[in-house]
């Protein structure tokens, strides 16, 4: 009787195995071996805006841009300050599987002492090119070797990335001196409303960044609801500044709704 219960587990497993493979069948998985890409194409130009009487954006020409796992393929702006950098992919086996989830990339963009990042918005598991573009506003103190932050963040949000907060914070900044030289969306050029919407889209995604990276819990894993609150506060704050901002597009097409 026993051996031939032992008998059994073979067709048993058998069935086992194609049941699960009839499960992930129907829920839109594949076997595949193809292009995997690791990071999306990211087009863009880089601007500096010059502070004066009249302010104006000048393309900024010889500035490194590279996707941050990868420093060694880095790529110059060109005179108009514009740039391709293109997608990092490897082959790979992978299991194509239903659904769709979004990531940030960064992009690094150096100049001199200057050194910050961008956020590409693109596919977690990207099976195709995905290409963005995205223009990228410094201010020209920054050129020198002037930090440019805005106000500091409450104490709490030392619960939070740094780096990504540091990102945050001059991010914020680039959009104060927009406000103090550009009042009305009309006044500025496409070219130019294309800038300010893309910095302003730019603060929105670090935003994001920073929310999803605090922690909480204390030592004992328990929550700290007044760092909590104190950080809560401040990206509420953030959250209605950029819905009232009149220069941005995004801004204007939402308070029309």
């Amino acid at each position: 009787m026993r051996m031939t219960q032992l008998a059994l587990i073979p067709a048993l497993l058998a069935k086992i195995l194609s049941f699960v493979g009839l499960a992930w069948l129907l829920n839109g998985c594949a076997p595949s071996v193809q292009t995997v890409y690791l990071t999306p194409e990211v087009k863009g130009q880089v601007v500096v805006l010059k502070n004066g009487a009249s302010a104006q954006f000048f393309p900024l020409a010889k500035s490194n841009i590279y996707h941050r796992k990868y420093p060694e393929k880095a790529v110059e702006s060109d005179t108009n300050g514009q740039f391709t950098l293109a997608a990092e992919s490897q082959v790979e086996a992978s299991w194509l599987m239903a659904g769709h989830a979004f990531n940030y990339y960064p992009v690094f963009i150096e100049k001199g002492p200057l050194r910050y990042q961008l956020l590409a918005e693109a596919s977690v598991k990207m099976h195709h090119l995905e290409t963005l573009t995205l223009s990228s506003i410094i201010v020209e103190s920054e050129l020198k070797g002037e930090p440019l932050l805005e106000d500091s963040a409450p104490s709490a949000l030392h619960r939070c990335n740094f780096s990504w907060l540091t990102q945050l914070r001059r991010s914020l900044a680039v959009n104060s001196v927009l406000e103090q030289h550009f009042t009305q969306r009309s006044a500025l050029s496409t070219q130019e409303q294309t800038y300010v919407d893309d910095q302003y889209q730019q603060t929105r995604l670090w935003l994001a960044q920073v929310k999803r990276s605090c922690d909480w819990r204390d030592r004992h894993g328990l929550p700290n609801y007044d760092d909590m609150k104190a950080g809560n506060e401040y990206f509420k704050q953030i959250d209605s500044a950029l819905s009232n901002k009149s220069l941005s597009k995004h801004d204007n097409e939402s308070n029309t709704k």
